[in-house]
């Protein structure tokens, strides 16, 4: 099982898997129960029934987060005391339906769980590479199985902005589109293409997390609308990677007023209660000369992340900002994202932030190869299956720390199938880090293989 339970206690006796099963739900449950129903379509026909079903979902006073799940010869009972609970005990019955298929029996057993983490996420950036709707929707069924429960979407940085706003169609128009070489890279999703996705990331109990880079990442943005530019650095959307030397001029009050009604209408988009504004490598240079009334770029920053999260609480958000932007010290409840080291994690914690962590350097980012050579893909880093599984976090207060977070960076990945690549089987060791203190197995690996192979994506051995 992926992840690992938090306990199993193993009756006598089996649960026969029929081609017809009766099932009932809580109004709390029916979510997860339609899930299901879905999912096992090809193991047996889940029909709802009033009375005598074998399987039911009952509504309980367990904590928040967790489940439990009886199985015994002739009823599975499913509780929890949230669609979130009932959710992850969605996935893990599906899982043990999927892995008993062939002999169609499930060792009877009471499986008591909760996780580690509560934020269990998965980052994908769409900007420096344009996917489809439909890639983003099958990434947010893989996350959904292994309990994955935040899919933050990285839509905009320097090389493409992918959410069209009807109040700035420059956005889209101008900012959604490249020159790589010889050809037009680009695309975007309507209005109605996040709304699809946010709805079918709700079924799957996942909450899409936006991310609207701020004050620099920015300079696809600045090439739709100059007039926010600090430099004017860009006549073009860039094609070539790494900190760029433009941002928003942010010492400008029309233009923090602009910024404000770009964020307006995305959370208009996005009803969930947090939302991430970036922060992260802002290019200090290009502010220089651009500070207007304050004395230098740091307060400037200090001012300008203030001023952004104390919008985003007012408008009842939660604002998240990578770790550069926590040195910043915006308002208390703002939640730090750490990308960087143990140290700037544990600043974070002493400065009073709660944190997520994201580290690159344990295993959180999947654009990094899974070994040197020619022959395999991968940038910056390399990260294999075996050191994904042995990598730990580093010790902190963990009631500081909401949970933890992989990281699909696209600079170096154009294709589905160079994502799926280097994205499996290591998104979903991470994803059994994310729930269990247990040490994932080999042994454990077939699960992942099969269910890759049952879901079309591709598994990489290596």
């Amino acid at each position: 099982m992926i992840p690992h339970p938090s306990n199993i206690t193993l009756h006598t006796g089996v649960f026969r898997i029929a081609p017809v099963i009766t099932f009932n739900a809580d109004i709390l449950a029916n979510s997860a129960a339609t899930l299901l129903t879905e999912r096992l379509d090809a193991i047996a026909t889940l029909r709802k029934h009033q009375s005598a079903a074998q399987i039911q979902w009952n509504t309980s006073s367990l904590p928040e987060h967790a489940y439990r799940i009886t199985i015994s010869t002739s009823k599975i009972l499913l509780e929890a005391s949230s669609e979130t609970g009932f959710f992850s005990a969605s996935a893990t019955l599906f899982l043990l339906f999927f892995s008993h298929s062939a002999d169609r029996s499930i060792p009877c057993q009471t499986i008591t769980d909760s996780p580690k983490y509560s934020w269990r996420g998965c980052h994908f950036d769409c900007s420096r590479h344009f996917f489809p709707l439909r890639f983003l929707k099958k990434l947010i069924d893989m996350c959904s199985i292994f309990k994955i429960n935040v899919f933050h979407l990285h839509f905009c940085d320097d090389q493409g902005w992918r959410i069209e706003l009807p109040d700035f169609p420059q956005l889209t128009q101008v900012g959604a589109w490249r020159t790589d070489g010889d050809r037009i890279h680009g695309g975007y999703y309507t209005e109605q293409d996040i709304r699809s996705l946010i709805a079918y990331a709700a079924t799957r109990g996942i909450t899409v997390v936006p991310e609207c880079e701020m004050p620099g990442h920015c300079a696809a943005a600045l090439v739709a609308y100059p007039e926010l530019a600090s430099k004017k650095a860009y006549s073009q959307v860039p094609s070539h990677w790494g900190i760029l030397e433009d941002a928003y001029n942010i010492s400008e009050p029309k233009v923090r007023t602009v910024l404000k009604e770009i964020l307006k209408n995305l959370m208009e988009l996005f009803p969930g209660r947090y939302f991430h504004i970036g922060g992260d490598e802002v290019p200090s240079e290009s502010l220089i000369g651009s500070t207007g009334s304050f004395p230098n770029v740091q307060s400037l920053l200090d001012d300008f992340f203030k001023d952004i999260c104390d919008f985003l609480i007012s408008h009842n958000k939660i604002p998240i900002a990578w770790d550069e932007a926590i040195a910043h010290t915006p308002p208390k409840g703002t939640v730090g994202m750490i990308w960087q080291s143990q140290e700037y994690a544990q600043a974070a914690i002493n400065a009073g932030y709660s944190i997520i962590l994201c580290p690159q350097d344990a295993g959180c980012y999947l654009d990094h190869g899974y070994a040197k050579g020619p022959t395999h893909m991968g940038r910056i880093g390399t990260c294999s299956i075996e050191e994904t599984m042995r990598l730990t976090f580093p010790e902190l207060d963990e009631t500081m720390v909401l949970g933890a977070q992989a990281a699909i960076w696209t600079e170096g990945m154009c294709a589905e199938w160079e994502v799926e690549h280097l994205v499996f089987p290591r998104l979903i060791v991470l994803a059994h880090r994310f729930w269990s203190s247990n040490i994932l197995e080999k042994k454990d690996l077939p699960l992942a293989h099969d269910i890759c192979n049952s879901y079309e994506v591709p598994y990489s051995h290596i």
